[in-house]
């Protein structure tokens, strides 16, 4: 494999992730909508911890490495949810 193939590889790694983590979004979206329709709270720290504990990474990642990217995406995942509780601003 030569330089140019790799770093290939690796922007088609990056567009998967991204097309994976909009994903994860629009479902985060969907969720925080059914949450607030059901008079649930937002945010779930169980929930988040769960998720955390159920991250399995067997490298070449380093765990704590994994650990910091799944608490940002869960960091984000909490500033969408709470998006769609704040009021609409007019401009």
């Amino acid at each position: 494999m030569t330089l140019e193939q790799k770093r290939r590889d690796i922007d088609e790694i990056d567009a998967e992730i991204l097309a994976l983590l909009n994903r994860r979004a629009e479902v985060v979206r969907e969720l925080g909508e059914i949450k607030l329709r059901q008079g649930l709270p937002l945010i779930d720290w169980g929930r988040e911890a769960e998720v955390i504990r159920r991250v399995k990474n067997t490298g070449p990642l380093k765990v704590t490495s994994a650990d910091r990217i799944y608490r940002a995406i869960l960091r984000e995942a909490r500033e969408i949810e709470l998006e769609l509780a704040r009021p609409a601003v007019s401009v």
